[in-house]
């Protein structure tokens, strides 16, 4: 073990560059939920956006969402 840490020596600064990194990515995968619960709160609930779902979409979004949708589904919309 002694032999590992003395032959990362030279690399410390490496090292130190990749733990604070870990950290940062750390912190925001922490944090992501309360982000999203933020964009819940303020943009829906409070009337921020009327409608979770769009009114009208166009021609070709449709097209795309057609992929997703079973032949039933494409029936009946």
């Amino acid at each position: 073990m002694i032999k590992i840490f003395k032959n990362m020596i030279p690399y410390w600064r490496t090292i130190s560059v990749i733990v604070l990194l870990l950290m940062v990515q750390a912190f925001c995968d922490l944090a992501l939920p309360q982000y999203t619960s933020d964009i819940i709160d303020v943009g829906i609930i409070n009337g921020g956006v009327s409608h979770i779902l769009p009114q009208k979409i166009r021609a070709e979004e449709f097209e795309s969402a057609k992929l997703f949708m079973s032949e039933e589904e494409k029936k009946s919309v």
